[in-house]
């Protein structure tokens, strides 16, 4: 038997072998019949892909202006007892026409400079969001010689930029107006503004925004009826403020140079803003 074996054996290697296996394994002659594919050096990003990114697109900041005592016969329900709320008048001046004017000035000067405007009539939409929110006033009381400007949030502050954003009106407002500060009569009415009051009304601003309200003079006084009579100047003030308290927390850049800036109706140089 192992004469047969050997015998079979001695045969089966002289037979040739048959074309294309010469003793090779599967893979080997599956890869032996793949095209070849030039070689390429080894890359790490090769082997994963990843989302393109792409920057974010800077928002620019938005600023909710409230022209104080606009449509009031309009507000719902919540607010009804405020209807009869017109604003203040005196010696022909009415206050809402001065806060109007004051706003529309205001506006144009925050849209040349890239700033998102809202402009806000009495009741504030339930819960509005902003960058910040500025209820525009001009005040009115029997004593002609009163004069001054004044401003407040809701205090206790419902955020921490509250105070900071008053600071920042409060400071730009009286230097550049010249008048007294009147921060002594600011009332609690000021303080528990409705439009600011999310603890009693639904129609308020968010508490996340910071809110201040603004009272830019009394027009029962000569001197500030005046000084309101010229809308671009508290516009101007206010706009100050505004930029500088932007900046300051870095949702408006720094401008790059003193190029001006063409406004409606005047040129102000970018660095007057800081």
């Amino acid at each position: 038997m192992l004469l047969v074996a050997l015998s079979f054996w001695l045969v089966a290697m002289r037979l040739p072998t048959p074309q294309g296996l010469h003793h090779t394994s599967l893979a080997t002659r599956w890869q032996s019949q793949q095209p070849q594919q030039p070689a390429r050096p080894w890359s790490g990003w090769s082997l994963i892909r990843l989302p393109r990114l792409r920057p974010e697109p800077i928002r620019p900041p938005k600023v909710a202006l409230q022209i104080g005592h606009e449509d009031v016969a309009n507000h719902p329900p919540e607010l009804r007892g405020l209807r009869w709320n017109t604003g203040g008048y005196a010696d022909g001046v009415q206050e809402i026409d001065v806060n109007r004017q004051v706003v529309g000035r205001l506006e144009r000067r925050l849209l040349a400079l890239g700033i998102e405007v809202d402009i806000l009539p009495a009741t504030p939409p339930v819960g509005y969001r902003a960058d910040l929110f500025i209820s525009v006033h001009a005040d009115s009381v029997r004593d002609p010689n009163r004069r001054g400007y004044k401003s407040a949030h809701f205090d206790p502050p419902r955020n921490a930029l509250e105070p900071i954003l008053r600071e920042h009106l409060d400071e730009a407002y009286l230097r550049a107006s010249r008048l007294a500060d009147d921060s002594i009569n600011v009332s609690p009415t000021m303080r528990e503004f409705y439009a600011f009051n999310h603890r009693k009304y639904r129609h308020s601003v968010h508490p996340d925004t910071p809110a201040v309200i603004v009272e830019m003079g009394y027009i029962s006084n000569l001197k500030d009826r005046a000084y309101l009579a010229k809308a671009s100047e508290p516009a101007d003030a206010l706009l100050q403020g505004i930029v500088s308290y932007l900046r300051e927390q870095g949702k408006l850049p720094e401008p790059p140079d003193r190029t001006p800036i063409e406004l409606p109706e005047l040129r102000a140089e970018v660095m007057r803003l800081k």
